[in-house]
């Protein structure tokens, strides 16, 4: 990390990026530590991740780029099956965060960020 700060603060586009992740990183672990402290279930933590994600991707799409927003219906769709199917939280996370990271892989490999000022 410490070898990349000279690249993630150089443009406007790579600071928003790392706000967004920090806010991302931040607001689950807040999530986390206040549900284990009023004894949550996983499954109601899993599905207040999802919808962090699914909030957090519509803001990154609106501030960075607009493909970003095909992150939160898949978001979106992991918290309705945690919430209709406690039982399978875990399994809607994980199969809706990886596709979620690949979609988000794809579309970056084709997008060029605006040279710095």
């Amino acid at each position: 990390m410490i070898g990349l700060r000279h690249h993630m603060w150089k443009t406007s586009v790579n600071r928003r990026a790392a706000l967004l992740v920090a806010a991302t990183v931040t607001s689950v672990t807040l999530g986390r530590g206040l549900g284990i402290l009023a004894g949550s279930t996983s499954a109601i933590m899993l599905l207040h991740d999802a919808l962090i994600g699914a909030l957090l991707a519509t803001l990154g799409g609106f501030i960075l780029f607009r493909w970003v927003f095909w992150l939160a219906p898949i978001m979106a769709a992991c918290a309705v099956v945690s919430a209709l199917s406690p039982d399978h939280a875990m399994v809607s996370f994980s199969v809706c965060s990886g596709v979620a990271l690949t979609v988000a892989a794809i579309f970056a490999r084709y997008t060029h960020a605006p040279e710095p000022r």
